[in-house]
């Protein structure tokens, strides 16, 4: 089987600056991160697409407890992309004790931060990470 777009792919465009997903062909969901068929018609006639790298915090929670590698306290935020897809990574900028429910709705700018290797991964990873917009 061939991958329209496979992760390291995808990882390589956020290490880049270059927010790349999928769009089914069968239905328009977009899609990220890459699959191997649609999550919402189940068709694997996917096509690469570049997403827009803004949209809005929808939840968000504080990790105090985190896996191996990671440092805590942090935030992690779920997004709204502004093309649809919602996506999850941390949020940069904010101090985790002065997160509040004020942080729901705000706009942000979707970037990446390089994610150490752990005993789990294949090596340095690359993960999404969002700066918060007209502090």
């Amino acid at each position: 089987m061939t991958y329209p777009l496979t992760y390291s792919e995808y990882k390589d465009g956020l290490a880049n600056g270059v927010l790349r997903g999928l769009r089914c062909s069968a239905c328009g969901e977009p899609i990220l991160p890459p699959t191997a068929a649609c999550p919402k018609c189940g068709s694997p006639d996917l096509k690469v697409a570049e997403f827009s790298p803004a949209g809005r915090i929808t939840t968000f929670t504080v990790v105090r407890v985190a896996a191996a590698g990671f440092r805590p306290p942090f935030v992690v935020a779920m997004v709204e992309l502004d093309q649809g897809p919602w996506v999850m990574g941390t949020v940069k900028g904010i101090r985790p004790d002065a997160a509040t429910m004020s942080l729901i709705g705000r706009r942000v700018k979707v970037g990446s931060e390089r994610a150490a290797a752990d005993a789990y991964s294949g090596g340095e990873g690359v993960s999404l990470a969002f700066e918060l917009e007209g502090r």
